[in-house]
C-alpha cells in the first residue's frame, strides 16, 4: 500500500480491494464484490481525498452511495464511482461504499493541522527610547486557520544594547534600529524595530501649592521627565500661563520666564505646557504683610518736660504705606 502525504489540498486513492458479499473482509477480487482501496487514510485537518469504487464484474457503479461514520470528523460527498472525503477535525471515522447489498469501508484518520507559517505583527514597530511596545505572533495552520502563538515562540534581538524581546514586549533602550526574530518550531519571522528619540510624559512645576504675599513674586521652575527616565529643567522651552491673570500674571519672556507676580488676593492656577504635556500647581496670594517700620523725626532734640511726637510708617510687601503708630508697640 502506498500512501500519499503530499501537502496539496486534494489527493487521488486508487481503490482496489475487492469485498465478499458478507461486505467485512478484503479477499480476492470477484464478480460479487466492491473494489476499494486503500483500507487506511492518513489527513490532515482541512485536507480532502478523492476515493473510487466499482463493483466486480460487468455491474455498473452508479448506485454505490458513500457514508461516513462520523459527519464531525470526516465528511463525504459524491456517489457511485467517486467521492471526495474531508477532514473536519481530528480523530478516526470509516467511510463506507456500498451497493447491491455489498460495502466497504475505509478508515480514515484526521491528524491536527500543522503550522506552516508565522508572523510578528504590527510590522515595524516604532517606540520611544525608555519605552515598551507589545507584539504578537500569529500563526497560520495547514487547514488555513490562525491562532495567537506568541507565548509559544523563541524570541532575539540583533542589537540587544538598542532593543530588548522577551514574551511578546519590546523594550527600547537607546535610539537605533533593531531585528527582532520569533522563532517556532523550524519556522521564524522577523520585523525591524525602530527606537527614537526618549519622549516627555511629564512636567513637574516647582514650587508646588505654595502662598505668597500680595505685592511678592515666585518664580516657578519647570522639570520634565522622559520615557528614559532622564529628567531636564523646561523651565525656559515651556509656555507658562495663569489662569487668573487679575490675581498672578507670569512671564513668558526671557530671562523672567515662569516668575509670577502677584496682583490680587484669591489663588490662580500656574501651568507649564509643552506639546501636549502640562505640568500644574496653585498659587495663593493673600493679604499684604509688613516689611518695614520707618520712625519719624529720625532725630530730634527736646527740651526738658517738653513732648515730642513720633510716627511710625510701615511699608506693606505690595509696596504700600500706612501710618502703623497707634498699633506698634
Amino acid at each position: 500500500m502506498v500512501c500519499s502525504r503530499a501537502m496539496a489540498m486534494r489527493r487521488v486513492l486508487a481503490i482496489a480491494v475487492a469485498l465478499s458479499a458478507c461486505g467485512d473482509n478484503l479477499g480476492a477480487p470477484g464478480p460479487d464484490g466492491i473494489f476499494a482501496n486503500p483500507a487506511d487514510v492518513f489527513l490532515e485537518i482541512g485536507e480532502t481525498a478523492e476515493l473510487a469504487a466499482h463493483y466486480g464484474g460487468n455491474f455498473a457503479p452508479d448506485d454505490i452511495v458513500w457514508t461516513t461514520s462520523d459527519p464531525a470528523i470526516v465528511q463525504v460527498a459524491g456517489s457511485g464511482e467517486m467521492a471526495t472525503v474531508t477532514a473536519v477535525k481530528a480523530g478516526s471515522a470509516t467511510v463506507t461504499a456500498s451497493g447491491r447489498g455489498l460495502a466497504n469501508t475505509v478508515n480514515v484518520t484526521v491528524a491536527p493541522a500543522h503550522l506552516v507559517r508565522i508572523a510578528i505583527m504590527p510590522v515595524q514597530p516604532t517606540l520611544a527610547a525608555g519605552t515598551t511596545t507589545n507584539v504578537t505572533v500569529l500563526g497560520t495552520f495547514s487547514d488555513d486557520t490562525t491562532a495567537d502563538v506568541t507565548a509559544m515562540v523563541t524570541w532575539t534581538s540583533d542589537r540587544p544594547n538598542i532593543a530588548t524581546v522577551a514574551d511578546g514586549v519590546i523594550t527600547g533602550l537607546i535610539v537605533g534600529e533593531a531585528e527582532i526574530t520569533a522563532t517556532l518550531d523550524g519556522l521564524f519571522s522577523t520585523t525591524r524595530v525602530v527606537v527614537s528619540a526618549a519622549k516627555l510624559l511629564t512636567i513637574d512645576v516647582t514650587p508646588d501649592a505654595t502662598s505668597v504675599a500680595l505685592g511678592l513674586v515666585v518664580q516657578f521652575t519647570a522639570t520634565g521627565h522622559f520615557t528614559d527616565q532622564a529628567t531636564q529643567d523646561l523651565t525656559n522651552q515651556v509656555t507658562w500661563a495663569s489662569s487668573m491673570t487679575n490675581i498672578v500674571t507670569i512671564s513668558n519672556t526671557a530671562p523672567t520666564k515662569g516668575k509670577a507676580t502677584s496682583v490680587a488676593t484669591g489663588t490662580s492656577t500656574i501651568s507649564a505646557t509643552s506639546g501636549t504635556i502640562v505640568g500644574m500647581t496653585d498659587l495663593t496670594v493673600s493679604a499684604a504683610q509688613l516689611v518695614s517700620i520707618a520712625i519719624s523725626p529720625q532725630a530730634s532734640s527736646i527740651a526738658r518736660l517738653v513732648n515730642q511726637p513720633f510716627t511710625a510708617t510701615g511699608t506693606f510687601t505690595d509696596a504700600t504705606t500706612s501710618d502703623v503708630t497707634a498699633a506698634v508697640t
